[in-house]
């Protein structure tokens, strides 16, 4: 699996992982706390895609 995060003002950055076979599952959790946390910040762009959106209020 590969990872491509662009910040066009900082940092691009590419890594190439392994994942264990229960990542899909404990990036599902994860999500989740993150979608419960942060309800108005956490935007869903497409089916099972996400983005962080700072400047949307609660």
């Amino acid at each position: 699996m590969s990872v491509m995060v662009q910040d066009p003002d900082r940092l691009s950055l590419a890594l190439g992982i392994g994942p264990q076979e229960t990542w899909i599952q404990d990036h599902h959790q994860r999500l989740e706390h993150v979608r419960e946390t942060w309800p108005s910040e956490v935007v869903e762009t497409a089916p099972m895609t996400y983005e962080w959106s700072s400047d949307r209020k609660r």
